[in-house]
Parts: C-alpha cells; structure tokens; sequence
C-alpha cells in the first residue's frame, strides 16, 4: 500500500539507542573530566584564600598595635617599627609593616598596616599572601577646660548663693574661677574663685582662644556615635526629671532635630545658621531631686534650662545658651559655647539661685570612669586598599 511504503522510515529505528547511548556518555564523560579538573584546583584555591585570610589577620594585628602604641607613654610612635620601614614577625607564622601618621585633627591618627603570610618577600612569590588595610585611629576629645565655668560670651550671676570655683582642685593646674569672651556682670556677691595663683575671673577672652576649648563638628559627631551606641542618644526638646531620669553614666548626647551640626555665622543682627537655628536642642532639667546623679558627660547640641537639683559630676557643655537656678551641682566643668546670638549686649549664661560648679578634674575628664580614654577605630574609617 501507499500509506504503508510512506511510514516506513520512520518505522525502521534499529540503532536509534545505542547512538543516543554513546552521546550520552560522551556528555557524562565530558562532566567527568571537568569536575576532576575543578577539583585538582580546589586545594589552590582554598589555599590562596587561606593565605589570604592570614594576611588580613596579621593587618589586623598591626592596627591593634597602633593603638596599643598610642595609648603608651613610653612609646616612639614616629620612630620604627611604626613608620613602616620595619617587618614586625609574629613567631614563625608572618608579620606585619605598621605605619602611623597625623591624622585631621590631635586627637585622630591615621595607621597603614600590611599584613604578609607566611612571610615577606620583596620579590613576587605566589605562596606570599599580601593584605593592606587603612584606618584613622581616634580617642575623645579632652577639651581640659581654663575654668570651672567657660563661656563664649557674656555671664549674668544673681544673688548671693551662686558658687563657683576652682580651689579645690590643681591637678590638672591652676584653673580661673570663670572665663568669659564677654563681661561677667552681677547683682549680690557671688562667690567665684579660682585655683591657686590662678585669678577668680578672666573675661573679654579673645574668641580664638576660647575656641581652642570648644568642640569642634567633627567632635560632636564621635560623641553622637558613642551616645548612641550607649542607648543614651536623643534629639529635639526634651525634659529630664525624676519622672524620666537621665541615664546614669557616660555620654548623654541631645542633638538637634534633624541631626546635622549648626554652623552659624558670626553672633550679632542679622546672623544666620544652617539648619535653621530651630532645629536647636532645648534640654530642661527640673525637679527638687529623685534623680540620680550623671557620671559622666551631658552634651546639648542646644541650649540648657536647668531649674532642677540634679547632680553631675563630669562635664556638661551646651552647644549654645545655659541658664541655671535652684539648687544644680557639677563636681567637674562646665563649658558653653553660646553659638546663637542675636544682640552683641544679650547675656548668654544665667545662673541664680543656689548652683555649685566645683571644678574636678578627674571627673571632667572621665566622667566617673565611664568615659572611653583609649584609642579606637573610628567609624567608617576601616578599609581594605588592593595590593
């Protein structure tokens, strides 16, 4: 038949398996040779990211150095084997080059370490892992005060309870009573003393010198970090009392509303800020006690109004204006940098009532002990540079 003589081929399919057989272990084959090759190379692969891996450790270490380094008195930090001219071995298993230079400001440095595994070679050798890591190493700020009470402007004292004074405590050198940029004018008979030779009050201080005791943006924003890590960060308007005490210790940090740094130009009419000075921070510290003491620092990226008894013994530093009654106590420094003026004759520091200001050192410097004086990395400043 016709239909019949028309399928035939495709009804004749002897050999049709054997030839998809033999393909299919041809591709099997092929998928053999690969992974036998691939696994040949495993072992150097997983070696090199070995070596590589050490290196990085011992860059790591180098920076760890640094920082052990700086926080040593009795260490040349601009001689080897931290300007990089010396391998630092590290037994039998590598080493590092450590290099430390000025950093943007006294209390920042900048490190260069690289890490080499299992040992250094000038030469190219592919068994010698090579890792460069950069970082800028920083500590707080010590601003070590001039005064018990320093402010950049003019200070108004009321009545004849205001207490201020530097005498009980030299250690950190003769401190004035108060310095100002601007006059010190008062109603009563305030008491203010400084320490030793040094005088009760210095005022008319020149800006520049005044700035020397100030924090700078960059400083403000370690402290942020450190507050906020420390869950002690807040922003905006905010009240502490005994209804909502302040944390106990370390850096109690209250930024202006949208977080960003003021700058402003110089005080006087017509002066301008950005953002705009309404972002400020305003801090209200009231109530007759139930609140414990701070040990530590209180940063206001604002003003202060504090009516309250509380007690801190550390540093309290107001971005801008400071006004003090009742019966407040610092047992270490105040400083305020008054950054917002609108009349060169307006007072900017206020202080009637009882308030004490005790100069003390150690607690202005470390708040208690609950200030960090060591060297650290700081934030966002590690990276790893390509060889």
């Amino acid at each position: 038949m016709v239909v019949s003589k028309l399928l035939s081929p495709f009804r004749d399919t002897q050999g049709v398996a054997l030839v998809t057989a033999l393909i299919a272990l041809m591709l099997l084959s092929s998928l053999l040779v690969a992974f036998a090759v691939l696994s040949t190379s495993e072992p150097t692969i997983a070696s090199n990211q070995s070596r590589a891996t050490q290196a990085r450790t011992l860059a790591e270490s180098g920076v760890e150095q640094a920082i052990w380094a700086l926080g040593s008195p009795t260490v040349n930090t601009a001689a080897a084997p931290y300007d990089g001219s010396a391998f630092v071995a590290m037994g039998s298993a590598g080493g590092f080059f450590l290099t430390i230079t000025n950093g943007a400001g006294p209390n920042e440095e900048i490190v260069d370490a690289v890490g080499w595994y299992p040992t250094y070679s000038a030469a190219a050798n592919e068994k010698n892992a090579r890792r460069h890591v950069h970082a800028t190493l920083t500590h707080v700020k010590w601003l070590n005060p001039p005064a018990a009470l320093t402010v950049e402007g003019d200070v108004q004292t009321k009545g004849s309870a205001v207490t201020i004074s530097a005498a009980n405590d030299t250690s950190c050198g003769n401190k004035v009573g108060a310095m100002t940029s601007g006059s010190i004018t008062s109603t009563g008979s305030p008491t203010i003393t400084g320490g030793g030779t040094a005088l009760a009050t210095q005022t008319n201080v020149p800006t520049s010198t005044m700035d020397q005791y100030m924090f700078t943006s960059s400083d403000l924003d370690m402290l942020k970090s450190i507050a906020k890590a420390n869950g002690s960060y807040f922003q905006g308007a905010h009240t502490f009392n005994s209804s909502n005490p302040w944390p106990s210790s370390g850096v109690v940090f209250i930024d202006t509303v949208d977080g960003a740094n003021l700058t402003c130009t110089a005080p006087g009419p017509g002066q301008t800020c950005t953002p705009s000075a309404s972002d400020m921070a305003s801090v209200s510290i009231s109530g007759a006690g139930g609140m414990p003491p701070l040990n530590g620092w209180l940063i206001v990226n604002g003003s202060i109004n504090w009516s309250g008894n509380a007690t801190v013994n550390g540093m309290v530093y107001a971005v801008n204006d400071i006004t003090m009654s009742g019966k407040p106590n610092i047992s270490g420094a105040l400083v305020s940098k008054n950054l917002i003026d609108t009349s060169t004759s307006s007072i900017d520091a206020t202080f009637s009532g009882t308030p004490t200001i005790d100069f003390n050192c150690a607690n202005a410097k470390t708040g208690g002990g609950s200030i960090p004086t060591g060297w650290f990395v700081k934030q966002g400043s590690y990276r790893e540079l390509s060889n």
